[in-house]
């Protein structure tokens, strides 16, 4: 089931707006992406550990601070400073938004990567089949946090056509002042 559009939240001035829902593909591979990434930060730590073994205390604590960071630390941290996108995201060109087209800011970010806990590692399956069954595809931590994953337009350069300007007149010098909206 493919769903392209969100309902439309409507806003003050009564426009209607409408988001296209990230799949559950463009979504798998962003993971798989984000998770390549954190083997590839956890690897020098891992050699570190198992080929000197942990040498005291200070060492262990520190592998530990480590391995927390990169594991648990790296999807919040990242949608929150790159506006609801991680690397995976943005390379899929898709990003977390709150439900009403709203960039989620820290807290939705925070609870979405809490419940990661149990949609993505304890129960994957349900987070699957949350994704499927919703209207949005939303997993169980977009639920408890009014949060989806839409994909970013890309927009391309907007083009000005208008009658009666020589070539080397530039957009930014027409006068739009008798322009109306109508």
């Amino acid at each position: 089931m493919r769903r392209d559009h969100a309902d439309g939240t409507v806003t003050p001035e009564a426009v209607q707006l409408r988001a296209d829902i990230a799949g559950v593909g463009s979504r798998s591979i962003a993971l798989i992406v984000d998770m390549l990434i954190q083997v590839v930060l956890l690897l020098p730590v891992l050699f570190v550990a198992l080929g000197d073994g942990i040498g005291g205390m200070g060492e262990a604590i520190a592998i530990t601070v480590i391995g927390f960071v990169v594991l648990w630390l790296y999807f919040p941290a990242f949608e929150w400073l790159w506006r609801g996108q991680t690397p995976g995201k943005r390379l899929q060109g898709i990003r977390v938004v709150r439900t009403n087209g709203q960039p989620a800011g820290m807290a939705p970010v925070v609870v979405r990567n809490l419940v990661r806990i149990v949609d993505a590692f304890l129960l994957p399956f349900l987070a699957l089949f949350s994704m499927v069954v919703t209207k949005r595809g939303q997993r169980l931590g977009d639920l408890a946090a009014g949060t989806m994953v839409v994909r970013e337009r890309r927009l391309s350069r907007p083009q000005v056509v208008a009658t009666g300007i020589q070539e080397t007149q530039s957009a930014a010098m027409l006068d739009t002042s008798a322009m109306s909206e109508r």
